[in-house]
């Protein structure tokens, strides 16, 4: 029997899964939540991360090339495209956005070698090595007994 007057809840009467049913939302709709970003936020990885770099992270990764000499049918050539599309989603944001979010346009921009500079100022590449200078030749040194003026 329904009481017309709310009842105070007590530990008698109170059931938590009928008390959470009245109260919450139980139909939130579709999820807008992308899973593939899920490992660069999860709180564990990025703290690891930090023990291992001491940086947090907003570096970028330099892109991987590899060997497909091993592609020989259909199966693999679509596992290493994904695995591509993988390693493009895990970069910022920011820096997909550049190439408008397509791998393709990423992968002509990186096979420019005029594009160089630009992939070093994006991190996308390591650092130009640097030239050791020449050193001068010693000076000679005087012979002994003489006086220096």
């Amino acid at each position: 029997m329904k009481y017309p007057f709310p009842t105070p809840r007590q530990p008698g009467n109170y059931d938590p899964v009928a008390a959470a049913d009245e109260c919450c939302v139980s139909d939130y709709g579709q999820s807008k939540t992308q899973q593939s970003q899920a490992d660069d936020a999860d709180i564990n990885t990025i703290v690891n991360r930090f023990l291992k770099t001491g940086y947090l992270p907003d570096d970028i990764r330099a892109p991987v090339h590899a060997d497909f000499d091993e592609i020989y049918d259909y199966h693999s050539a679509m596992t290493a495209v994904a695995e591509a599309n993988s390693s493009f989603m895990k970069m910022p944001a920011a820096t997909r956005q550049r190439f408008n979010h397509d791998p393709q346009e990423f992968v002509a921009f990186c096979s420019d070698p005029s594009n160089l500079p630009q992939l070093r100022e994006l991190g996308l590449a390591p650092a130009e090595p640097v030239s050791k200078r020449e050193t001068p030749p010693p000076a000679e040194k005087p012979e002994t007994g003489t006086v220096l003026t």
